[in-house]
């Protein structure tokens, strides 16, 4: 018996090891491996080509493996596809049909069902199946996402993908920015996305966050930001404004046209909300060479002649290279717009304000931030004291 035990035993293991790198040499090993059998398969079918007398040889393998694997959908999909490569599609696809009955997660059975589907303009079905497969296989995605793609491309399709992605599964987020870099995808996303935030439909900030700077990266620049109003609560669309937030009194990073923070060198930033029933924007200098520029805006100013308005406190402020609010043109030819500068020494809520025109052409979007003037760390600039932003706004004349 013992002898007997290791006879069977050790082929297997053989077998085992085999598969990874040679299944067709493990199948010969021990026949009965199923694994190994539709692995080999699986291999051989991928080659472009096929040896004469190859296909009869892989559907003896096949059928082989499904009758030592009878319950295995994996084994019944391999005998599909080899059906399919010898031209018998419909007992083929009979195959993978009974193989979903097995297993409705069966990925193989799952891609041959899902060609048929598109093929036929079957379009519901076909994102069943998808939800299927990215449920179980979300490694899949790169090869289901040209799916969507060409669905987005037809009208029946992307009326069928706009509702499925309504229903928010869970895959909808890497669909939205996916089909976001493509021509056909951009407008149908921007249109779900802007119909949901009309309908009170609950938002995800990332999602729209991501349309929006699609938006903006295709240049429908007016339409990205109707969409970020559209996208406001209440209390965020009280703070609305040429600025959104003059006061800082919402957290930052949360909207492409919202504030932006992010920390320089030589000072500390931090914004007053982190005190409870506070706003501003305040800044530490560390006594050493300063750069900023984390804190900004993007601006979408009309055509015409606006002031830009600031209110602050300074304590024993030293800015050798001076410390301003700088709005410039983004993309094209304009370049810069104006500067604001803070005055150095102490002082409270001192209000400022310098006026500027934005051009007809080149300055569709505009970027507001603080900067300093240093380039160059040298310790001649160093900066100390601190500042204390209560307001920063812009008005139109």
């Amino acid at each position: 018996m013992f002898l007997v035990a290791c006879a069977l035993i050790v082929p297997n293991g053989v077998s085992q090891l085999l598969q990874p790198d040679n299944p067709a040499a493990a199948l010969t090993v021990n026949p009965f491996n199923a694994d190994a059998g539709i692995a080999a398969i699986a291999r051989a079918l991928a080659a472009s080509e096929l040896a004469p007398g190859s296909l009869e040889a892989l559907r003896g393998t096949a059928e082989r493996t499904l009758a030592a694997a009878p319950g295995d959908a994996r084994a019944m999909s391999a005998l599909g596809a080899v059906l399919e490569r010898e031209g018998d599609r419909d007992g083929g696809y009979a195959l993978f049909e009974q193989a979903r009955a097995i297993s409705a997660t069966e990925i193989h059975a799952i891609l041959r069902l899902l060609d048929r589907s598109l093929a036929a303009g079957e379009h519901a079905e076909v994102l069943d199946l998808i939800d299927v497969a990215l449920r179980r296989w979300p490694s899949y995605w790169p090869q289901l996402a040209e799916v969507l793609t060409y669905m987005a491309g037809t009208p029946d399709g992307r009326s069928e993908l706009a509702d499925r992605l309504g229903q928010r599964p869970p895959w909808r987020s890497s669909a939205l920015r996916h089909l976001l870099r493509t021509e056909a995808g951009l407008p149908m996303v921007s249109a779900l996305v802007g119909a949901e935030l009309a309908a009170g439909a609950p938002a995800d900030a990332g999602d729209v966050n991501a349309v929006i700077a699609a938006l903006v990266g295709r240049g429908a620049v007016a339409s990205a930001y109707q969409l970020f109003m559209a996208s406001l609560s209440p209390e965020e669309r009280s703070v609305a404004g040429y600025v959104f937030d003059p006061g800082f009194t919402q957290p930052a990073g949360r909207y492409h046209f919202g504030w932006s923070f992010r920390q320089g060198t030589g000072a500390e930033m931090r914004l007053g909300i982190d005190a409870p029933g506070s706003g501003g924007l305040l800044v530490r200098f560390l006594d050493s060479p300063a750069r900023l520029g984390g804190v900004a805006q993007l601006l979408r100013l009309p055509t015409g002649r606006y002031s830009l308005a600031m209110e602050a406190d300074a304590s024993q402020l030293q800015a050798p290279r001076g410390l301003y609010w700088r709005l410039a043109c983004v993309g094209g030819r304009q370049g810069e717009l104006v500067r604001l500068a803070a005055e150095t020494g102490s002082y409270a809520a001192r209000a400022s304000e310098v006026t500027f025109e934005v051009p007809a052409t080149d300055c569709a979007l505009q970027r507001l931030s603080l900067e300093t003037g240093v380039e160059t760390d040298s310790w001649r600039d160093r900066y100390s004291g601190s500042f204390s932003v209560r307001s920063v706004s812009v008005t139109r004349l």
